[in-house]
């Protein structure tokens, strides 16, 4: 996995290294290490310029590259980008998903939130 930007300062070298199937992106995670000593998140333009730079390392060194994803939209995406693989979601986001859907089909008025994500 490759989740903070001293990760990614040395992709080329961990990507090369016999053994290494595959590298994948935990987002979140990722996001939370390239935070500013004062806990601000990085601007999704440093975000994404540093997944851009993953996936080009993997390219570059023959390694497929993954990512986690929440949306078919951003799974799309991804996949246009050139990411070979994708999560998508979660089990517990599914199961919530579908839950809140047979709460809402048996047509209850008042039931509230069953469950947020």
């Amino acid at each position: 996995q490759t989740e903070s930007p001293l990760g990614v300062e040395n992709a080329e070298e961990i990507y090369s290294l016999p053994g290494v199937d595959a590298i994948f992106v935990g987002p979140h995670d990722l996001t939370f290490q390239m935070r500013t000593p004062d806990g601000k998140d990085p601007t999704p333009e440093a975000f994404e310029a540093m997944l851009q730079r993953i996936l080009a390392i993997g390219k570059k060194c023959g390694t497929p590259v993954g990512i986690h994803v929440q949306t078919i939209e951003a799974a799309h995406k991804r996949i246009a980008e050139g990411w070979q693989f994708i999560a998508l979601g979660s089990e517990l986001k599914f199961m919530v998903t579908e839950a809140q859907k047979a709460v809402e089909g048996m047509g209850l008025k008042n039931a509230g939130d069953l469950a947020r994500y």
